[in-house]
């Protein structure tokens, strides 16, 4: 696994996303788990035209809001870096930290579900230095 932040990186929210790794074919791989702490940025313009009407309507089957909270954590995170993994993504949801996760991308996205109910529990990320021009 290979990520690679971009070199200005959109402010968000810190999540620390960790998963057993895998192959290129998807298998799960006799390694310890991978942690790894990523800045999730709100979606970009073009990400909230897609996502915004599925993402307020949160009356769907878990599998198929659980695919698209992991579409739109990879929408935001492809604004901050390179080579994240789909499968560490969605490996790292469960039941415990699944509406955490889809409160963050709702909260920083400034998006709310009909039901109100998405608060994220992210740590902020502190504004990202920016390189100084002389």
């Amino acid at each position: 696994m290979n990520i690679t932040p971009l070199r200005d990186q959109v402010p968000g929210v810190i999540y620390t996303f960790r998963a057993l790794p895998r192959d290129e074919q998807g298998n799960v791989l006799d390694e310890d788990a991978v942690s790894v702490d990523l800045i999730v940025p709100p979606l970009n313009f073009t990400s909230l035209e897609v996502m915004a009407p599925k993402l307020s309507d949160l009356n769907k089957p878990l599998v198929e809001v659980q695919s698209l909270v992991c579409d739109a954590l990879m929408a935001a995170l492809r604004r901050n870096y390179r080579g994240v993994p789909r499968w560490l993504i969605s490996d790292s949801m469960d039941a415990r930290n699944f509406g955490d996760y889809l409160g963050a991308i709702m909260a920083v996205s400034k998006l709310k579900p009909k039901d109100g109910s998405a608060e994220g529990n992210g740590q902020a990320a502190p504004m990202p230095q920016q390189p100084s021009v002389n």
